[in-house]
């Protein structure tokens, strides 16, 4: 099986490399989404200054564990459900958590294209934030 798709990828290289170069340029575009990233410190601050919400992606075992003080709980699975209940505010700034900061990103285009103008995501995610001894609560 291996050895028929290495002949494959030999004998069809040209083809084989625009693949490559369409995934490489796909997974760039979800991850940069032009989704803008804040810091920690910028978080904190949209939270105060302008009363921002926190929506953390990540599963309720890992949201239970720790997560950010004020912080909801929408998995990126129900996050297109919850926005058309009408859970988030779009007059209020929207910063997406996840675990590293990977997976924020499309979940806030989501919101983007949701016609939610203030959205963020968390740079480094809960990982970024514990590492910035930021401060987290459990459930």
């Amino acid at each position: 099986m291996i050895n028929e798709v290495l002949q494959f990828l030999m004998e069809h290289w040209m083809l084989s490399s625009v693949w490559l170069i369409s995934g490489v340029l796909l997974l760039r575009q979800w991850t940069r989404g032009g989704i803008p990233a804040v810091s920690p410190q910028q978080l904190a601050m949209l939270v105060n200054r302008q009363n921002a919400q926190i929506v953390d992606i990540r599963d309720a075992g890992a949201f239970k564990a720790g997560h950010i003080v004020g912080a909801v709980n929408i998995p990126a699975t129900l996050l297109a459900e919850k926005i058309k209940a009408g859970t988030l505010d779009k007059a209020r700034p929207v910063i997406v958590v996840c675990q590293a900061g990977i997976q924020a990103g499309p979940a806030a285009n989501v919101l983007k294209t949701a016609g939610f103008d203030q959205a963020y995501k968390l740079q480094g995610g809960m990982q970024g934030w514990l590492a910035d001894n930021m401060p987290v609560v459990q459930d």
